[in-house]
């Protein structure tokens, strides 16, 4: 074969072959983005094993009311985006939990689902649940709230493909929400599992926790006393267990 003959199928071959790893790692890099995004399958709820209590320190626990979802609460209020009744979120109770979804033939609009306790929580208080989302993208804890407003401290999914991770904001009915602390660096919660959302309150000092990491620590006294609750988006997937409020 003659030297020019030669090289030129020498330069073809590394070309095909240069050619072969690139489809193979554009391939691989597509397959592992794609798994990354794939949520678990979800779990029945009578299948998903028992929340952990909630632990209460010994200063907080004069009085402690806990609701373990034997039955829906007859007691507590939902609020809603919408004031139409086929766009409301509907809560209900499953094996012992309680989850949101939207009434049947409503498709969700992934509108904020709110489901407040009858129980008031003073400015000296706990308040913590367990969550175990399984595709949900927000959850959280909503506390202090009134006429005036309330507080909500919330943590995104890890996979979200929102900036934020971890929020504590405060809803004025009036203004709307302000940011008082946002966290885009922190982990967010994973899929399958047990997430405890816990506030601490101590007249003006807020601490909020998820799971053994101490979040936000900071000072804010607008919204003194309130109703506590849960928070997470009415498209479903979410079960919640072992809502605490704890006061001296």
């Amino acid at each position: 074969m003659p030297k020019s003959r030669l090289t030129l199928y020498s330069l073809l071959t590394l070309l095909a072959i240069g050619l072969a790893i690139g489809v193979y790692t554009f391939s691989t890099t597509a397959q592992q983005a794609i798994v990354e995004q794939v949520l678990p399958e979800p779990v029945a709820a009578d299948k998903i094993p028992e929340a952990p209590e909630v632990a209460v320190p010994a200063a907080r626990g004069g009085q402690v009311d806990s609701e373990r979802f034997d039955i829906k609460p007859a007691q507590w209020t939902q609020r809603d985006v919408s004031i139409l009744p086929e766009y409301q979120a509907q809560w209900d109770v499953r094996a012992n939990k309680l989850t949101v979804g939207m009434p049947a033939g409503s498709a969700p609009s992934g509108d904020e689902a709110i489901f407040l306790s009858d129980r008031q929580a003073s400015d000296q208080s706990l308040v913590a649940a367990q969550f175990f989302p399984q595709g949900n993208q927000v959850i959280g804890l909503v506390f202090g709230s009134s006429e005036n407003g309330y507080y909500l401290f919330r943590v995104f999914a890890d996979s979200s493909t929102l900036p934020h991770r971890r929020m504590l904001q405060r809803f004025d009915p009036k203004a709307g929400y302000t940011t008082i602390a946002d966290d885009a660096k922190g982990a967010g919660y994973q899929y399958g599992q047990w997430q405890e959302l816990r506030v601490e309150r101590s007249g003006s000092k807020i601490i909020c926790w998820f799971g053994s990491e101490k979040v936000f620590e900071l000072e804010d006294n607008t919204l003194g006393a309130g109703m506590a609750g849960v928070y997470t988006l009415n498209t479903g997937d979410v079960y919640i267990d072992n809502f605490t409020v704890a006061q001296p």
